[in-house]
């Protein structure tokens, strides 16, 4: 983490008014790896299922399923008896949420367990507002599954981007990150380069940020490991 954003690593007790200044909020080891680790290996399980389904369509009757994105719906996955969702509602998050929102929050049902691959270039996601895709007020939890942003992709967040006006590059486009999608040189022009922020992290760690908050994958030359994360959105 940079020094220019020192204080998005804080005193507890400061975590609403570095929240409202920053538009994001770094919880270093909120979670225990342990419980994040039996969280990768559901998704994983989910995967292979997935890929030998994907192979027997291709054996029998040669037909190609892509899976790309490989986005698991956090409905679909479950610990024990228990329903994710219910687990990743930390009393922190709840907190954060529901002075942020007004209002007790729920989870959206756009919320996932998402892969990335530093060579998928197809599935890096460009500089976008999240409540722009969703439609509604959010709060956005971003939980790393594994270490990222050094040798795995991570996230670029725009440091105080909330608030301020700037529109999609093409709201008519036909697909719907393609229409949140915010021209990247105009980004780059509106706001000073000590805004960009690109954190390492690690399992158990989370990034809180708004619904209007610019971010995207972030990518670097050398990574080539990939990412699991999860996208919990509360509205």
């Amino acid at each position: 983490m940079t020094s220019a954003h020192s204080r998005l690593d804080h005193d507890p007790s400061d975590r609403w008014t570095d929240f409202e200044r920053h538009g994001a909020l770094y919880l270093p080891r909120l979670f225990d790896p342990v419980f994040i680790a039996r969280i990768s290996v559901a998704a994983d399980r989910i995967y292979a299922s997935r890929d030998e389904k994907a192979r027997r369509l291709l054996a029998r009757k040669g037909i190609v399923v892509r899976d790309e994105w490989r986005s698991i719906g956090l409905g679909k996955i479950r610990l024990g008896l228990r329903p994710l969702t219910g687990l990743l509602m930390h009393h922190v998050l709840v907190e954060l949420a529901w002075t942020y929102l007004g209002r007790k929050p729920v989870v959206h049902g756009d919320s996932y367990v998402r892969v990335q691959t530093p060579t998928s270039r197809h599935t890096h996601l460009p500089f976008h507002r999240d409540q722009t895709i969703v439609g509604a007020r959010l709060l956005n939890v971003w939980i790393p599954l594994v270490a990222c942003g050094r040798d795995a992709p991570g996230l670029e967040i725009v440091v105080g981007s909330s608030g301020k006006s700037l529109d999609p590059a093409d709201p008519w486009a036909a697909g719907i990150v393609e229409r949140a999608r915010l021209d990247e040189a105009s980004v780059l022009a509106a706001f000073p380069t000590q805004s960009l922020w690109r954190p390492v992290l690690s399992p158990g760690d989370v990034l809180v940020f708004s619904g209007e908050t610019i971010h995207r994958t972030h990518i670097a030359p050398g990574m080539t490991r990939s990412r699991a994360s999860i996208d919990l959105r509360l509205v």
